[in-house]
């Protein structure tokens, strides 16, 4: 017999707060997925200050009715109850049921079956045709990426994304943008036009302040996609978006990622590109820890997914052409360098957006062997290291000790103690030896306490040390 509408109702209304039905019966069945089991397996509560309500232990929805309601609805009754209370009709005029099943199943609250897939992409249709940026953005990218069971397809990924409403998202024209790049690969009668409409996608999103967009505005000038190829515009653009990215990047310690990994992986491109493998390296390890830091289930990974396994590549070929393996980092001065300081050719910011730490200790200088040593403490946070020839990166906790080689002259005032070095690495280090042009210069380590002298008098110093020599530091 079908079911009438008051016996409906009165179902619907034992879906919630039903807590003492659930334990109190034995079996059990979810009205929205269609599916029976013990009453047992109910372990998973939606919770709130007046109600209690169960979960299905198959697809975590809030619709669970037990037998002790006095209903153990057949499969038939079941199937009757799902469309009356559940059925696309009511969904439409429900859009947060909706929501709540779709929070619920890419949160992995719900399995992942076909069923369970398809219902979620219907979905997300039905609330793209009521204009809600957020289900045709979503349908953008599953498309794009495919998913469990949905094959990628970049034609329905680029429709979707082109919707009405997302018109000023600057996400949604960044990945559109992207798209239209990769479609207008496949399209050689219309890669022209393709592209510098993805340009255009691209300056919009820009526009409406995305970073993103910014880094494929370069790829567009250093590669003259979709307009007059500028390589240096488009490296210019990269150096500005590292100068303002990486001091977030460093400041939190990795967490706040961005789009740092994506910059430095083209900067990395360019150094090799010209032949320097050193800053290669460099920035391909900044790169590739930014990478790790960066959650899969972020939705731009989609777009510089295929940089992850280029940048490995590219790491493995330029680490072996200049013979360097994974080792512990080496803290001397090229590491000092590296970690604190960049080279000339681009308007870098320095590693650590509070200056160098400003505690140093322990300080040792033997003017046989011509090296200094000392430890580095007191900053407000753990330092980024960089050694290229260890291929390390990485934030390091604690004091660290360091010990520079080739020092022809050092000078601190306590035995063992300075509390600043006076002036840049540049400054601040003499290496003996053959003169690195690519990497620093040769210059006198001189180490002041914080009431150093006036520039006036620190040069009268540096004269009066070369003529008396250096003097090294009490026991």
């Amino acid at each position: 017999m079908p079911l009438d509408k008051k016996t409906i109702s009165d179902i619907n209304s034992k879906l919630k707060n039903n807590e003492v039905d659930i334990v109190s019966s034995q079996e059990a069945c979810c009205v929205f997925c269609r599916s029976h089991f013990s009453a047992r397996e109910v372990s998973d509560w939606n919770t709130s200050d007046t109600e209690v309500t169960a979960l299905c232990p198959r697809c975590g929805m809030p619709a669970v009715l037990g037998d002790a309601t006095g209903y153990l609805l057949s499969h038939e009754e079941l199937r009757e109850a799902n469309l009356s209370i559940y059925g696309l009709d009511f969904m439409k005029t429900h859009p947060d049921a909706m929501y709540t099943y779709l929070e619920r199943y890419f949160g992995g609250k719900i399995s992942k079956k076909k069923g369970n897939e398809d219902l979620a992409i219907r979905y997300l249709e039905m609330l793209e045709e009521q204009e809600e940026p957020e289900a045709a953005f979503r349908l953008g990218l599953l498309y794009a990426g495919g998913a469990d069971f949905l094959k990628p397809d970049l034609h329905e990924a680029h429709k979707h994304l082109s919707r009405k409403c997302l018109w000023g998202d600057p996400g949604a024209l960044t990945h559109r943008g992207f798209i239209g790049m990769l479609l207008a690969d496949e399209d050689s009668k219309h890669e022209k036009k393709m592209r510098e409409e993805a340009f255009m996608d691209f300056c919009k999103a820009a526009a409406l302040g995305g970073t993103m967009a910014r880094i494929f505005i370069s790829d567009c000038y250093y590669h003259g996609m979709g307009v007059k190829q500028d390589t240096y515009l488009g490296m210019q653009i990269l150096y500005t978006l590292f100068a303002e990215q990486y001091p977030w990047f460093y400041a939190s310690r990795g967490s706040d990622a961005r789009d740092i990994g994506a910059i430095c992986f083209r900067i990395g491109n360019s150094y090799e590109s010209e032949g320097d493998y050193e800053g290669a390296l460099h920035f391909y390890l900044i790169a590739d820890l930014a990478f790790r830091f960066q959650k899969e289930s972020d939705p731009d990974s989609f777009l510089f997914f295929g940089e992850k396994d280029e940048l490995e590549k590219r790491l493995e070929e330029v680490a072996r052409h200049q013979g360097y393996k994974t080792a512990d980092p080496i803290f001397d001065e090229s590491t000092f360098y590296a970690s604190f300081q960049y080279g000339d050719e681009a308007p870098f910011v320095k590693a650590n957006p509070d200056g160098l730490p400003k505690h140093f200790l322990d300080a040792v200088y033997n003017e046989d062997e011509s090296t200094i040593s000392f430890t580095m403490c007191g900053s407000k946070q753990a330092p980024l290291i960089i050694d290229t020839q260890s291929l390390f990166c990485d934030f390091v906790e604690g004091p660290i000790r360091w010990t520079f080689s080739g020092v022809e002259m050092a000078k601190y005032v306590r035995a063992g103690h300075f509390d600043t070095v006076k002036g840049t690495f540049k400054d601040c280090i003499i290496l003996s030896g053959e003169k690195n042009e690519e990497r620093y210069d040769p210059m006198t380590v001189f180490f002041y306490e914080t009431d150093a002298p006036s520039e006036e008098e620190t040069e009268e110093e540096k004269e009066e040390i070369k003529k008396e020599g250096p003097k090294k530091p009490l026991a």
